[in-house]
């Protein structure tokens, strides 16, 4: 799958991965970041595709209520035909909303 660099317009196939200059605070999970191989710019993902990730959170009830709560009870039947198609509906939405853009560079 093919992107566009919004910083240079030019059709990328593989950002590069690079470790950040600065270094990273305790809550990150990785000291790289995305790299433009045409033009050098940093780049991400954009946080408002991000969101759709919350429509998987339901699945982390409704898993462990499987687990202690019959497969024949009212509660685990109803549950089960909304949270599943929130979830795929949340995953799918998520890799088809994603959108790279760059990085602002911190203002000092």
């Amino acid at each position: 799958m093919k992107f566009t660099c919004p910083s240079c317009n030019d059709l990328v196939r593989d950002f590069v991965l690079r470790p950040k200059k600065e270094s990273y605070k305790w809550y990150e999970l990785s000291s790289t970041a995305l790299f433009c191989p045409y033009c050098g710019a940093e780049l991400e993902m954009e946080r408002k595709s991000e969101r759709w990730a919350l429509l998987v959170l339901p699945l982390f009830v409704y898993l462990p209520l499987t687990l202690v709560l019959p497969l024949d009870n009212p509660a685990v039947l109803a549950t089960k035909y909304l949270v599943w198609p929130l979830a795929l509906l949340g995953m799918l939405m998520l890799y088809l909303k994603r959108r790279i853009v760059v990085v602002d560079p911190p203002s000092s």
